[in-house]
């Protein structure tokens, strides 16, 4: 999904990534929703969080999708 990505990403390649603004980015950081970590004033995302993030909302959305098949 996100093969050509580096390990570690910054807090702007997440934002580009996932195709969102950087206001709603840094909420899903500050909250938590996707795991970050600092070195100095740089904002850091492992990969794997990241591809972790969009399979629970990609499942989340398929969950809905039953919900309203019923």
């Amino acid at each position: 999904m996100f093969e050509s990505l580096p390990d570690i990403l910054t807090a702007k390649e997440v934002f580009q990534a996932l195709r969102i603004r950087h206001s709603c980015g840094y909420v899903l950081l500050e909250n938590g929703t996707i795991p970050s970590f600092r070195i100095g004033n740089r904002i850091c995302i492992p990969k794997e969080e990241l591809v972790k993030f969009v399979e629970k909302q990609m499942e989340a959305a398929r969950q809905d999708s039953k919900k309203e098949d019923v």
